[in-house]
């Protein structure tokens, strides 16, 4: 970069920052390539791991997951020689504030499988639900769920289902099958080195059981160059965050400026209100200073007047008064008169008398009617009886003469009238019957109804002297 503004500390080796930390010596290099460092390093710094327009957690993401070995009683047998060994979860950081894969993430507001979470939830507990191994080698990424996937993890309860899926790939990564070959090609050499030493009986050439240590020999160059191409990956991805950061932060001010704009536009309007209000309000300090000195002046004149006031209400009283007691006195006395009956004749307690014994009498009356109807009626009805009866012997002995000459026809047609005579006469019967009962129990209320006027009529004459008798409230 010759004499960069980065200094000497661009030529230094691109180490990792434990702290993590942006924007690092290797990282500025790397958007100073890509053209982006000029416009960032005009930007104020920024929590790493946090949204450009709030301090909203940073949203979940599979990239942030890793492969790891479940604990013993978490592994789970899926049956045809297939065991679940292997699970996703958030990678260990030595600082607690690691901001770029913090320990807290925003869910989507999207997510089918997570619905209970309404805040920020444990990234662990994101990677374990929502992504899947990739490999079954420990610290690998891991891969986000499809659509089938996560259509099964759907749980009633909002919390998701934990699927057990094996890895996406069943073969480890290349440099970990590497590792492992070297290793056992050298465990089986070492074996056989350690078989011939010891030969037939078991012992050492100096007859003591032989010792056999393996040395595992890691080649350095392949672990720096993989080292560095992880460095300069992060670094990138870094690199696309705070450009990303950059759109957020150039969308965040326009939004403000806008916002601005509108607080202006609805303010400047209010301006104008304000002064008018303040016009208004000393314009009615004024009017208030007016009246209240017109209400001292009325109170003055009150007070010098208050006596003779005084003296007016209390002839206003009396004369409120006597008024009244003359309208009760004349209401008391026209009360006497009709309670002793004064303005009435002198058989007024007859008349009375008469008056509580009408509904009474009216009522034998109607009973006598009735009598007189169910007994007329009564009669007629066993007439018509007797009268259906005779008719009946009548036809009868006509039926016998016509059996006897053996003219069947004529009668069987006189039996059917003797038949219906006769049913019509027990029919008048009970009719006549019914109507009887019921013209005795006129009769018999006849009785009562006269009993019971002649006690109302009793009773309403003695109720008129008694109160003609009662003294008044007064005496």
């Amino acid at each position: 970069f010759g004499s960069s503004h980065f200094g000497s500390s661009v030529w230094a080796p691109c180490a990792p920052d434990p702290a993590m930390q942006p924007p690092g010596p290797c990282i500025q290099a790397l958007l100073y390539l890509a053209g982006l460092w000029p416009a960032i390093a005009q930007l104020p710094p920024l929590e790493f791991g946090v949204s450009p327009i709030g301090d909203l957690p940073v949203p979940c993401s599979c990239d942030c997951c890793q492969v790891a070995e479940r604990l013993p009683g978490e592994v789970v047998a899926l049956g045809r020689d297939q065991v679940v060994r292997e699970k996703c979860v958030r990678p260990a950081s030595e600082k607690t504030g690691d901001t770029q894969c913090p320990q807290l993430c925003q869910a989507s507001n999207v997510d089918s499988v997570l619905t209970s979470a309404t805040g920020p939830m444990d990234y662990s507990r994101f990677c374990l639900y929502k992504c899947r191994p990739s490999s079954p080698t420990v610290g690998t990424m891991c891969l986000r769920f499809g659509d089938d996937e996560t259509d099964g993890s759907q749980a009633g309860d909002g919390n998701g289902k934990n699927r057990n899926f094996l890895p996406a790939s069943a073969e480890k990564a290349s440099w970990q099958q590497e590792i492992d070959q070297r290793a056992g090609a050298r465990q089986q050499e070492a074996l056989g080195d350690a078989a011939g030493a010891i030969g037939a009986n078991g012992a050492g050439p100096d007859g003591t059981a032989s010792t056999v240590t393996d040395h595992v020999t890691f080649d350095m160059r392949k672990l720096v160059a993989g080292r560095l191409r992880a460095q300069a990956g992060a670094a990138m991805a870094d690199g696309a965050a705070s450009g990303e950061r950059v759109v957020g932060m150039g969308r965040a001010a326009g939004k403000n400026n806008l916002l601005v704009k509108h607080t202006r536009s609805m303010v400047e309007p209010v301006t104008g209100n304000l002064e008018k209000g303040v016009a208004a309000a000393e314009m009615n300090q004024t009017t208030a200073a007016e009246a209240a000195a017109s209400a001292e002046g009325a109170a003055r004149e009150a007070e010098a007047s208050a006596p003779a006031v005084v003296e007016e209400a209390k002839k206003l009283v009396l004369d409120g008064i006597e008024q009244r007691v003359a309208a009760a006195t004349e209401a008391e006395a026209n009360a006497y008169v009709r309670k002793m009956a004064l303005d009435k004749p002198a058989n007024f307690g007859k008349v009375i008398a008469n008056r509580a014994a009408e509904p009474y009498k009216q009522a034998v009356a109607s009973a006598a009617a009735s009598l007189e109807f169910n007994e007329a009626s009564a009669k007629t009805l066993l007439e018509q009886a007797a009268a259906a009866r005779n008719e009946a012997t009548r036809r009868k002995s006509v039926m016998e003469d016509l059996q006897q000459k053996g003219d069947d026809i004529k009668a069987s047609l006189e039996n059917s009238q003797v038949i219906k005579l006769m049913s019509q006469a027990r029919e008048a019967e009970r009719e006549a019957q019914q109507l009887q009962k019921e013209a005795e129990g006129a009769r018999l209320s006849m009785s009562k109804w006269q009993e019971a006027a002649s006690q109302a009529s009793a009773h309403a004459e003695w109720k008129f002297k008694k109160a003609q008798e009662a003294p008044l409230p007064w005496v």
